[in-house]
């Protein structure tokens, strides 16, 4: 939308406003509802749950996070109309947000599809920990929007560690996950 409007010197100003526009999504006749997809599970680096309280994450330093394959490949399936009067069968498109109290992630939004090929995208992020942080107990929540409006979220707690065996090989706590 264009607006036009006149400054107190006489002069005409254009205004440029972007519109949401909002329309409720199509369904097809006997489609169930969306529903909350499953909280994520976590895994590190070695394929083992992220579960339980305390887990030593390495400090300063890179720690890689990925999400359970098996749960991720197992989203839902739904169908949409077509233009045609058909129907087009669609898989949820599951995106992961990643959130920390310590440290930054990259990327911080991982998963979800391709849009040419229809493929998964990886759900692997990469959580680093800064010096000028500090040591100490951190939470880290994952967040999983599935597309059509459900969400779920797992957190864990975690203790950011100084890796003693980096430090003592010189590399100036810059420790890397192995």
């Amino acid at each position: 939308m264009t607006v036009k409007v006149w400054n107190d010197r006489g002069e005409e100003e254009h205004a440029f406003k972007e519109i949401i526009l909002q329309i409720p999504r199509l369904s097809v006749e006997g489609e169930p509802d969306n529903e909350n997809p499953p909280p994520p599970v976590l895994l590190d680096a070695d394929g083992a749950p992220l579960a339980e309280a305390g887990v030593p994450v390495p400090f300063p330093g890179e720690w890689k996070i990925d999400v359970d394959p098996t749960a991720r490949d197992a989203r839902p399936r739904y169908n949409v109309p077509t233009y045609s009067g058909g129907t087009l069968s669609i898989d949820e498109s599951w995106t992961y947000q990643w959130f920390s109290t310590r440290g930054t992630f990259a990327p911080e939004t991982t998963g979800g599809l391709n849009p040419v090929t229809g493929e998964a995208i990886s759900a692997v992020t990469t959580l680093t920990t800064h010096k000028k942080d500090g040591p100490g107990e951190m939470t880290v929540w994952c967040v999983l929007r599935d597309g059509r409006g459900g969400v779920s979220w797992t957190r864990f707690t975690g203790n950011a560690e100084a890796d003693e065996s980096a430090e003592a090989e010189g590399q100036g706590g810059d420790a890397k996950q192995k």
